[in-house]
């Protein structure tokens, strides 16, 4: 199974007919090292998924496959895994597997499914954004409400520190398109060149339910965010 997701021969003996020697032998090393890479990602959301799922992996494998909605859920959150090089990732979208594999519900695999395509989309720059508004200190919150946080607080507590200034408004698309932050307050996108003078009249935002769902669930997955 690792080896169909991660990628097969095709591509090294492509390299060897159309590269120079020197470049094939170095892109089928590159080559090999991300197949590695892949499949220990693939092994560790499936060690995952049995673990958390209590049953052999064979049990585990008919579940699965034994109807399509699973079948879908296993082939995604095995892709995504083979996409990142973040473990915690890879824990999570194995217990997304095992989930969706003892439901029996259509509804709670539909579930999984969002949560997978969710977190294939996000990498450790979004998941700290995330992580940040969810603290956010804009205000204290009523009970039931979420903390929220500005644009300018996002970008200088966080993200200006790290040189990332430029990258909050697409991180935050990113966020916004996976339901996982919702705009509280309406103001100006915060722009590559602050001035820190200006009071802040930017855009605030608050993580929704779904958000902290997947924080939760990469904080269990050994995520420090």
């Amino acid at each position: 199974m690792a080896a169909l997701v991660a990628g097969g021969d095709p591509l090294a003996a492509a390299a060897a007919q159309l590269l120079a020697p020197p470049l094939a032998s170095l892109t089928q090393g590159a080559i090999s090292e991300w197949r590695r890479h892949s499949a220990n990602q693939i092994d560790l959301a499936l060690s995952t998924a049995t673990a958390d799922a209590g049953i052999d992996p064979e049990a585990l494998f008919d579940r699965l496959t034994g109807d399509p909605k699973r079948l879908l859920l296993l082939r995604d959150a095995l892709q995504s895994a083979a996409a990142t090089s973040m473990q915690s990732k890879a824990r999570a979208f194995g217990r997304a597997i095992a989930n969706g594999a003892l439901t029996a519900d259509d509804a709670k695999i539909d579930n999984e499914a969002l949560v997978v395509r969710a977190l294939a989309d996000l990498e450790s720059p979004h998941v700290q954004v995330l992580a940040r508004i969810q603290g956010g200190t804009a205000r204290i919150p009523r009970p039931g409400e979420q903390r929220e946080l500005s644009e300018k607080s996002l970008a200088l507590e966080r993200l200006d520190a790290h040189g990332q200034a430029a990258l909050l408004q697409p991180l935050l698309q990113t966020l916004l398109r996976n339901g996982l932050v919702r705009q509280v307050a309406l103001g100006e996108s915060w722009g590559e060149e602050p001035n820190d003078e200006d009071a802040d009249r930017t855009n605030t935002w608050a993580v929704t339910n779904f958000g902290v769902e997947l924080l939760q669930r990469l904080r269990t997955a050994g995520e420090d965010c």
